[in-house]
């Protein structure tokens, strides 16, 4: 029976610690914001059920000049639902310094409770994907070993680091970009590929501007 090593021990325990803090603060996050964003949905509707008889037009033409001519004010004056989803999501993208903007905390509570969550919660973040990122790179690199010793018949590879290094970045560009920008082009397809490839790349890299969602 095979035994794991102390570093996989080590990195499970760290992914499965992760894994349940972004579930506590979901629910959380949760509680916190979805009365708020109950009130203020009704008074959207309210403000737009009044704009629909003051001027006597139709739910799809107030809809379509909103977006046209306002950007659609009435429905950006709300955040997103705050269900367990979204709200998994919002802890996720906190968490990993991405912050998208499309769904914030607007309570007093919410908002205390996000500092303190991400100040936990970043740290706790950056070591587990060291973690995974160092796994990978053992991996990787114990493969550049054997194919150069078993393959290629050097008996010392050199250089060992920086191959891997490289291997990492052209995985990284060449098959997991690309693959991910795959995966969210079927979901999204009002997408073009090379907006996905974009996102992909954004969202990846932490910047998180938000401007495809």
């Amino acid at each position: 029976m095979a035994v794991l090593a102390a570093s996989t021990i080590v990195l499970l325990i760290r992914v499965f610690l992760l894994t349940g803090y972004l579930l506590i603060g979901a629910f959380i996050f949760q509680l916190l914001e979805r009365k708020n964003f109950a009130t203020e949905l009704r008074e959207t509707v309210e403000i737009r059920r009044n704009i629909l008889a003051k001027y006597n037009i139709s739910r799809h033409d107030a809809s379509r000049w909103a977006r046209t001519f306002l950007s659609n004010p009435l429905m950006e004056n709300i955040s997103l639902e705050w269900n367990f989803g979204n709200s998994f999501v919002f802890a996720m993208v906190t968490v990993t310094t991405i912050g998208y903007g499309n769904i914030v905390p607007k309570t007093f509570g919410g908002r205390l409770f996000c500092i303190f969550y991400a100040l936990l919660g970043i740290p706790g973040t950056c070591l587990t994907l060291k973690a995974i990122g160092d796994k990978i790179s053992e991996k990787l690199c114990a493969l550049i070993k054997f194919l150069e010793m078993r393959v290629l018949k050097r008996p010392r590879p050199q250089h060992l680091e920086l191959k891997t290094a490289v291997t990492s970045i052209v995985m990284a560009v060449c098959v997991v970009l690309p693959l991910l920008a795959s995966v969210v082009y079927y979901r999204k397809s009002e997408w073009t590929y090379f907006n996905c490839l974009y996102f992909t790349f954004i969202t990846l890299s932490t910047i998180g501007y938000g401007d495809f969602l």
